[in-house]
């Protein structure tokens, strides 16, 4: 009986938590799309890292790239923002829980302060991305390497597109240098 409870408990708790999520991303207007694993393997062999360089996730979600990226190369710096509070808790709590140190902010991706970032990861929605053009002209170094999933950054070519083999059929992956 006592395990019935545990289970029955531990499905509220999900079932509440993915609620919770879906009304943050109502009020937010962002939606919540995971990346799947293969892809996050895929950009961070393009993010072509030495192992001592700072990584941001802006947008980070549940925290999959950042937690991957420092997995690989544990001398990074990853750092990241969500601004779905429930997404970035499960986040925050699932980097706890594996013992990876990441930074993972709860704070809008137009407010964070990116002057420091050597690689950038985005899976952003075109509108925000275009948003986020003007942000990155001001404040990434020249040479800064910036990778896309799916959407591209509008009036920018980039330095070369990938194909890759996505959940749902290929992908494009976008590298730009700023």
């Amino acid at each position: 009986m006592l395990l019935i409870d545990f289970i029955l408990g531990f499905a509220c708790i999900v079932v509440f938590g993915l609620l919770m999520i879906t009304v943050a991303n109502l009020f937010t207007g962002v939606p919540s799309v995971p990346t799947p694993h293969r892809l996050v393997r895929e950009m961070i062999t393009m993010l072509d890292l030495k192992g001592n360089e700072t990584v941001f996730d802006l947008g980070a979600g549940d925290g999959r790239f950042l937690t991957a990226v420092k997995k690989r190369y544990p001398k990074v710096t990853a750092v990241g923002c969500e601004i779905v509070p429930t997404l970035w808790f499960w986040g925050f709590l699932r980097a706890k829980v594996l013992r990876i140190p990441i930074e993972l902010k709860l704070q809008s991706a137009f407010t964070m302060d990116i002057r420091n970032a050597d690689r950038v990861f985005l899976y952003l929605f075109p509108n925000i991305m275009e948003k986020l053009g003007a942000k990155f002209d001001r404040e990434l170094r020249p040479g800064t390497m910036v990778v896309c999933l799916t959407f591209p950054f509008p009036n920018r070519m980039p330095v070369e597109t990938k194909i890759v083999k996505g959940r749902f059929g290929p992908t494009k992956v976008f590298v730009y240098r700023w």
